[in-house]
């Protein structure tokens, strides 16, 4: 969904996120795309194996006209990447550090295809030299680089300046850390941990998918915090 119009400025869009993570109920979010009418997301199949098949199949009778964004999976086989170009229209791929070979095997997909940022390395500067650019993952950076000052993101801020940023995963952060010591989360509980991403504006591509396990009625929701947060 497309929140804001204004000339000579750059507009943020905000795509509901189809998680696939452990809190993540799919398929009631699959329901959900018909119950308050979806008609584009951004797909993370990435915790699915097995339950792919299914997942495919019931995103293919629901209502959804697109999903313009997709975090993809190094073990993923060909007709999978043609249904998501020609079923669900995808413009822009997202991938692992530490999935190199699947480009190898997929070479028609390095223009289209941006590495996500997690722990930063060789791997990860070797492919990002080698595809379309940066999936910056906003959550991951600024609690990991400006929160936790983890060494490996020493000067990122010039890596994101000199690499295109295709688009953004956007996520929580709390005001408290977690079980592991970090501040991010994949669940929303006020819409203030958001505001983390006022500072990183500068930096932010303009779609970003909104990686959370929240509902997706709440997610919509959450589009007109963020609208009035980044676009205004």
């Amino acid at each position: 969904m497309l929140i804001g119009r204004r000339p000579m400025k750059k507009q943020f869009k905000f795509f509901p996120g189809l998680t696939t993570t452990p809190g993540s109920d799919w398929k009631e979010k699959i329901k959900e795309i018909d119950q308050i009418g979806l008609k584009e997301v951004a797909l993370f199949p990435t915790y699915l194996k097995e339950d792919r098949k299914e997942f495919y199949e019931l995103l293919e009778k629901s209502p959804l006209e697109s999903a313009p964004l997709v975090h993809l999976r190094g073990d993923m086989e060909r007709w999978e990447i043609d249904l998501f170009l020609k079923r669900f229209k995808t413009e822009k791929f997202n991938i692992h550090y530490n999935e190199a070979e699947f480009l190898e095997n997929n070479p028609d997909l390095k223009e289209m295809t941006y590495v996500e940022n997690g722990v930063i390395g060789n791997e990860f500067y070797q492919l990002l030299d080698n595809c379309a650019g940066l999936c910056l993952d906003a959550t991951h950076y600024y609690n990991e680089g400006v929160i936790l000052n983890r060494s490996y993101y020493n000067n990122f801020d010039e890596v994101m300046k000199k690499y295109q940023i295709g688009f953004c995963h956007v996520g929580a952060i709390k005001d408290k850390p977690n079980s592991k010591g970090g501040f991010e989360g994949h669940y929303l509980d006020n819409l203030s941990e958001f505001d983390f991403l006022k500072k990183l504006k500068p930096y932010l591509a303009q779609d970003l998918a909104i990686e959370l396990e929240n509902s997706f009625e709440k997610q919509v929701g959450m589009a007109d915090y963020l609208n009035k947060l980044l676009n205004d």
